[in-house]
């Protein structure tokens, strides 16, 4: 499939049937915001996402997850737009970033996400993954993501130090309680 030639798909052939699927970008970033939570178990995860994607539960529910997923990564079959990349620590948060990613798509796109009645999966991560790095969303995972490097004097480093501080993405409150558990427990 084609972005630029083909006439994007709302519904996922498994079984030989068509199934009509939320193709809207709020199913896909739900999606992801289910899979990356670790405080829901995978059967449930399974059930929560076919209900994303489907309404209900198909009759073939593990093969309507694979039909889903596939959706998700917009008709590829590897996992390079899945947002995780190569670190198992994802540099953005659907939730945490919500105002950067509005603002960078408003300033980027004149796209305002809040009243947009229906945008495309597949053209909202197109959209999302070519955001400029001029925005603050941008800008924001740059610093997450920048290493410290031995060439840097100690002032930049400390710039650097303070700025991942500052952009950092709240660990989620039953993580935080699990870290708080465990350091009592060693003391």
């Amino acid at each position: 499939m084609n972005i630029l030639l083909d006439k994007l798909p709302e519904s996922v052939r498994f079984n030989g049937y068509e199934y009509p699927i939320n193709a809207d970008f709020r199913a896909g970033i739900q999606f992801e915001m289910l899979i990356l939570d670790h405080t829901i178990n995978d059967e449930d995860k399974a059930i929560q996402a076919l209900q994303i994607y489907y309404g209900e539960i198909p009759s073939d529910p593990k093969t309507a997850l694979e039909a889903a997923i596939s959706f998700y990564r917009c008709g590829r079959d590897d996992e390079t737009n899945s947002g995780s990349g190569s670190s198992n620590e994802v540099p953005y948060s659907y939730e945490y970033d919500a105002g950067y990613i509005a603002a960078s798509f408003m300033e980027q796109y004149g796209v305002d996400l809040n009243s947009v009645e229906f945008l495309h999966w597949w053209k909202f991560k197109s959209m999302f993954d070519s955001i400029s790095e001029n925005t603050m969303f941008s800008k924001a995972i740059g610093y997450r993501t920048a290493k410290v490097d031995k060439n840097m004097s100690s002032e930049e480093k400390s710039r650097l130090k303070k700025l991942q501080r500052a952009f950092a993405i709240p660990r989620p409150k039953a993580e935080r309680d699990m870290m708080r558990e465990l350091e009592e427990e060693w003391k």
